[in-house]
């Protein structure tokens, strides 16, 4: 699918199509079923829920109890917040032409849009319908 996606754009450099075939973590998830590995096994965080100081704290309890860890065990917020910081991409001037590529890769038609249906497929859940 994706491949066909590349070679229908028009709008989408090759340099850039490159790097958004990283975003269909539904692809990424395949591969992991495919070599054995259960849902079961694996821990899904939506970053935006992990960023949200709102849902920040039920996100790390529910990541600490699937590790095996204390959820109650008092998280640093300050190394978290750090560490959101320096993976977050922040505030960024595109240009019009990578705007109209991430359009055409998010639109509902669109390459994303199909990957996320089999994510929130795989996963059960319709939160994962982001794009």
């Amino acid at each position: 699918e994706y491949f066909e996606w590349v070679h229908e754009s028009e709008v989408c450099p090759r340099y850039w199509t490159n790097n958004l075939h990283s975003f269909c973590y539904a692809e990424h998830l395949e591969e992991w079923l495919r070599v054995g590995y259960s849902l079961e096994q694996m821990h899904f965080v939506k970053s935006e829920e992990l960023k949200d100081m709102a849902t920040r704290e039920a996100v790390v309890a529910a990541a600490a109890r699937f590790m095996g860890a204390d959820p109650n065990e008092p998280v640093p917020q300050e190394a978290l917040q750090e560490e959101l910081n320096t993976h977050s991409r922040g505030e960024k001037t595109v240009s019009s032409e990578h705007q109209q590529c991430m359009a055409s890769f998010t639109k509902p038609s669109g390459y994303l849009s199909a990957c996320n249906h089999r994510l929130a497929e795989l996963l059960g859940d319709d939160k994962w319908l982001w794009a």
